[in-house]
């Protein structure tokens, strides 16, 4: 659903960061993995909170093997979510420092509502809206009629008064960047043959039912399509419901919420965090970590830019 030129302009930015420090971290740590052929990601998020510098989009990479066993494991070592502790306990940060089966991938997005603004200043982000459900709608109608429908649906919502055309716009970047790192594995793992994708269960995942997984598979598709990446035609996905309290997967995501977590509480500007517990994982976990990488988007009226940050030592 994305515009084609922003579409491509994000995959040409994220194209030549990829292929330098993130694709040579992942080899390395691939190798230990060398047999493994189905692989997992599970993501978390911290967007839109005004009291945080940044707006972040977390994934957390594994092969995928006993998806119960795992998360028993990381039950074991990290109890509850990064909000609901005070301070990280000694288990938890030796689990996500040490523990070599994870791959971390964050992403800062900054001023990620340029999507859906006009640089001209001619059209209002509701009309950029409008038009942009109206032409996708018209594209998926006759190859996609599912998808069409729930274009429609948002195109419905799209003109109601309270619209929350922030949780648009999140759903926009995390079908484009999930898409980007699926293709990403099946681009740089050579016996890949099958991957899942598990979000954390929010607004996101819910809306217009499901729309988001949707968007996903269109924007894989297009990516594997530009790239010339071979995929193979089964690729799948967990979805949780909103009615069902206990998903089995819901404890694998407490991975990259550490990770999100913290990266949306650190000012790179001053390098600081305000809270014990942030310094904590930035100091212990991500300082020198060969299985992180933090990726920044920066967009602005006229330009847009990626590039690895640059993890500097916090004291």
């Amino acid at each position: 659903m994305n515009d084609d030129n922003f579409f491509i302009a994000i995959k040409d930015s994220l194209n030549p960061v990829f292929n330098k420090k993130p694709k040579h971290l992942w080899h390395s740590y691939q190798k230990k993995f060398s047999k493994a052929q189905d692989w997992c990601i599970v993501s978390d998020y911290c967007l839109d909170d005004k009291s945080k510098p940044n707006d972040c989009f977390a994934f957390t990479l594994f092969p995928y093997h006993d998806l119960n066993e795992l998360s028993k494991d990381i039950t074991s070592y990290i109890p509850k979510d990064i909000k609901d502790v005070k301070n990280i306990s000694d288990n938890t940060i030796a689990f996500l420092k040490e523990h070599t089966y994870y791959f971390n991938i964050v992403f800062i997005v900054e001023n990620k509502r340029r999507i859906i603004q006009d640089s001209r200043k001619v059209l209002s982000s509701r009309e950029i809206i409008k038009l942009l459900l109206e032409n996708s709608c018209n594209q998926y109608l006759e190859h996609y009629p599912l998808l069409a429908q729930k274009t429609k649906k948002m195109l419905n919502e799209s003109i109601k008064n309270g619209f929350n055309s922030s949780l648009f716009v999140n759903i926009l970047w995390n079908a484009l960047l999930a898409a980007y790192i699926t293709a990403f594995i099946y681009k740089n793992t050579k016996k890949c043959s099958k991957t899942i994708w598990i979000p954390d269960r929010d607004n996101m995942s819910e809306y217009c039912d499901g729309v988001l997984f949707d968007l996903y598979h269109m924007n894989l598709k297009s990516m594997i399509q530009l790239e010339k990446i071979s995929v193979p035609r089964k690729n799948i996905m967990a979805i949780g419901k909103s009615n069902n309290n206990n998903f089995e997967f819901d404890k694998l995501i407490r991975v990259p919420d550490y990770f999100s977590g913290v990266v949306s509480s650190w000012n790179l500007k001053n390098n600081s965090v305000e809270k014990d517990k942030h310094f904590q994982m930035l100091k212990e976990v991500i300082l020198e970590n060969q299985r992180f990488a933090l990726i920044q988007i920066k967009m602005t009226d006229n330009d847009l830019s990626c590039g690895c940050a640059n993890i500097q030592k916090i004291t």
